[in-house]
């Protein structure tokens, strides 16, 4: 007997009075042998009958409170409340729950119980219990579940938490399936796999009938849309399932065994629960960040965008995914398309403040993941990526190693920045991925034309880090990554915050890693070659026997020149820098088009053409689209790395991968915020650190009131120096400073110290003239050093050296 019928176990297990028995005996094998019932508590009004506490005498007086409900953190502060009302003196809470908690969630809950009413929290969560459980010699599970085989049968019923509602049975069927493959523990990530996983889960449609292997070729024949598998795959597929014990099979009829319906029903099991750990999570940081008890309708509803948005994100994921490596679909850039639908599940039926403060917590989660957070998103981004293969390719013949030799991918420019800027995130990843496709026999193509764009990043980065100027190390990473443009400045950031570049280190010095004036093409050329030395450097237009179509070469110019413009990058560019640009882009694409032209694609597989363009933009989708030039030539790097992943061709963490998920979410929440932040930014108050929720929340109850009264203040005195009162603004800038402030934001030094000797001053002018004078002296540089701070900061400066002069 296995993990799985424990799973099974824990899931079915509902009565409270038999959890009670069951956690009571695990905690005597846990240390605590001289637990009892605590009598009294137990009696208090209509929650009698769910509540029981439990008590263990000596040096430290311990209360045990078991729960099945799932919002754990509110059940222990509710329990706490009732002990409190009772006066029942203990020092330490253990709470046993047959809920999975994340790690890091656990830990906050225990500080907050230390820090909010001074005693010890101990959680048992449903991990714990399930390897306690697994030690079948103590007994305890077959004392408490000795009738679990009975349960198996009606097992096939479960269903996935994050599968849609208007899901078909063959398409719950096989997401149950994919979710085998990529949830179950010790799922195998081989190409065969993921086919005998379909096997099953068509079986488990009627669980306990024997088919005929025709109407099971029939049932394949239904699920994918008129493809059949060969009778031989087919006949494979039943032999592995049945020496693994999945299967009956006399030769003519099948039929899955208990064995099977146990571990689809566990791995889903399993799945839901990581997955209502992660939703708990999202709910619970929400919680926090209000910093006040939020309605039962409120959590539920919560919980139920939360599952929404999940299944929309992951469901989108899965059909761009897709749509980019087959040639008889209509690519697009789905992600940004959908982002408003996202937008709308999360806000459903919340107040406005509630439903953006979802938004920024989901965006900043998908960010920003723990481990375990990290883990659940890959795995269900692979389920449904799963789901959509198995319609495509479900014995994934197309992933072959002999499919994929000779096959050529060139990277664009923004790729090829993102791998040699080390300090940047995905730069490890991309490696690796590059590292797979040449081991499969590819070819790998980075345009000599790229290097000419490269070298361009690097010459305007100076622009681009002068513009955020030390405000840059003011920003949180969101921002940085929605609104920094120039991947060099973003390594500086990283670099800077990671505590890989040393403070005294500026970025002209730390530029010279990537560029050269002297010899820009050379240098960056061999420090590309050094870090990816099986990567050829050509110009790939050569590799193409005919012409362009000039109509096409035209179209494709204006429209990608048309997204250019209205990008923010175009702001560091110069328009004839914005055409060479579009102009380089046209032909990289219709070159990557025209090669696949010139050979023989196999239509409706995986990645059936000849040459792929590897970009994370969605701009040449967008383009090609706009002049009729719908071809799947494209893929995005975490198409690849998702289809390497799925069968076990590739090896990186779930965090590498999930930092590669577009985040629609994350986009709007920046945007939202995008002014308030500049208005911050100027202010010399520091963002670092403080997530995008965070930061969205505050504005939200009182910092935007406060910065639009500043700015109000501003245009007064712009409008009427001579007239307005002086002192207003100022009264407005102090006043934003405190209530930063007093929500936990830093002030930048040099503003700090100005602020405490001006003010200083200010107190007894007379007295402190000369100081002030010798202050004003002292500073008179600062002005442009702290340009970021705005006009107004400078004319407070100006007002006061008047004053003193009077």
């Amino acid at each position: 007997m296995g993990v799985d019928i424990i799973e099974i176990a824990l899931d079915g297990l509902t009565d409270h009075r038999e959890f009670e028995k069951l956690a009571s005996e695990l905690m005597r094998d846990e240390g605590y042998p001289s637990i009892k019932p605590l009598g009294g508590v137990g009696d208090m009004g209509q929650d009698a009958t769910q509540e029981s506490y439990f008590l263990q005498e000596g040096r430290t007086r311990i209360v045990f409170q078991y729960t099945l409900q799932e919002y754990v953190s509110g059940k222990i502060k509710s329990t706490i409340a009732t002990l409190s009302k009772n006066k029942i003196n203990y020092q330490e809470l253990v709470i046993v729950t047959r809920t999975e908690i994340s790690t890091e969630r656990q830990n906050m809950m225990i500080r907050e119980v230390r820090k909010i009413y001074d005693l010890t929290l101990t959680i048992y969560e449903r991990k714990t219990i399930a390897n306690r459980l697994a030690n079948y010699e103590n007994g305890i599970f077959h004392r408490h579940f000795p009738d679990i085989g009975k349960q198996v049968i009606d097992l096939n019923s479960k269903q996935p938490l994050l599968s849609a509602e208007n899901s078909s049975v063959s398409e719950s069927a096989m997401l149950r399936a994919s979710i085998a493959f990529t949830f179950g523990k010790g799922a195998s990530r081989a190409r065969k796999s993921i086919f005998d996983s379909l096997t099953i889960g068509l079986l488990l449609e009627k669980p306990t009938e024997f088919i005929s292997i025709v109407e099971l070729c029939e049932k394949y024949g239904k699920t994918l849309g008129g493809k059949r598998p060969s009778v031989p795959q087919i006949g494979a597929a039943l032999k592995r399932l049945k020496v693994r014990g999945f299967l009956e099979y006399d030769g003519e009829s099948v039929r899955a065994t208990n064995l099977a319906i146990q571990a689809m029903a566990a791995s889903t099991i399993q799945a839901n629960e990581a997955t209502g750990s992660l939703i708990s999570d999202i709910v619970e940081e929400v919680c926090q960040i209000v910093e006040k008890e939020l309605s039962d309708k409120d959590k539920n509803r919560l919980r139920r965008n939360t599952q929404d948005v999940l299944v929309k994100f992951f469901q989108l994921f899965g059909i761009e995914l897709a749509n980019q490596v087959l040639g008889d679909a209509s690519p697009s850039a789905v992600y940004l398309d959908s982002s408003q639908e996202l937008i709308v599940a999360a806000k459903h039926q919340l107040s406005p403040e509630l439903g953006e403060l979802l938004i920024s917590v989901i965006s900043q989660t998908l960010k920003s993941p723990t481990t375990e957070q990290s883990k659940t998103l890959s795995n269900w981004s692979l389920a449904y990526l799963g789901l959509e293969i198995m319609n495509i390719d479900p014995y994934l013949k197309e992933f072959q190693a002999t499919r994929f030799a000779n096959k050529v991918f060139i990277l664009d420019t923004d790729f090829v920045l993102d791998c040699l800027v080390q300090e940047c995130s995905r730069s490890t990843v991309y490696k690796s991925l590059i590292r797979t496709l040449i081991s499969l026999g590819c070819r790998v193509i980075i345009p000599e034309s790229c290097m000419r764009e490269c070298v361009s990043h690097a010459q305007i980065s100076p622009k681009t880090y002068n513009y955020f100027g030390s405000s840059l190390l003011s920003l949180n990473e969101s921002f940085v990554d929605e609104k920094v443009g120039n991947v060099f400045v973003k390594g500086y950031y990283y670099g800077r915050l990671n505590g890989d570049i040393l403070p005294q280190t500026t970025f002209q010095k730390y530029l010279q890693n990537y560029y050269e004036p002297g010899a820009p093409i050379p240098f960056i050329t061999e420090a590309l070659q050094v870090i990816l030395p099986e990567v050829e450097i050509i110009n790939p237009t050569a590799l193409v026997t005919g012409d362009i179509p000039e109509d096409q070469m035209s179209g494709m110019y204006h429209a990608l020149l048309d997204l250019m413009l209205k990008n923010r990058k175009s702001g560091y560019r110069s328009e004839d820098e914005s055409k060479a640009l579009a102009l380089t882009d046209a032909r990289l694409f219709l070159t990557v088009v025209h090669l696949n032209r010139e050979t023989k694609r196999s239509s409706g597989h995986i990645f059936g053409g000849h040459c792929y363009l590897v970009t994370a933009s969605g701009r040449y989708l967008r383009s090609s689209k706009k002049i009729g030039l719908c071809e799947a030539v494209t893929t995005r790097p975490q198409s690849l790395l998702a289809l390497f992943d799925l069968i076990g061709g590739i090896k990186i963490t779930p965090t590498e991968f999930v930092c590669l998920f577009e985040n629609p979410l994350m986009i709007h929440a920046v945007s939202e915020a995008c002014e308030d932040v500049q208005s911050l930014i100027e202010s010399g108050i520091v963002l670092q650190g403080k997530s995008i929720a965070r930061l969205r929340w505050d504005l939200n109850q009182g910092l935007h009131e406060e910065i639009v009264a500043l700015r109000k203040a501003d245009t007064i005195t712009e409008s009427a120096e001579e007239t307005a009162d002086p002192d207003t603004g100022d009264r407005e800038y102090i006043r934003l400073l405190e209530s930063a402030s007093s929500r936990g934001y830093r002030r930048i030094p040099e503003l700090d110290s100005l602020i405490k000797a001006v003010d200083k001053a200010r107190d007894d002018a007379e007295e402190k003239g000369q100081a002030l004078s010798e202050l004003l002296r002292r500073h008179e540089g600062l002005e442009k050093d702290i340009a970021h701070f705005g006009k107004r900061k400078q004319r407070y400066l100006r007002r006061m050296a008047r004053r003193r002069k009077k």
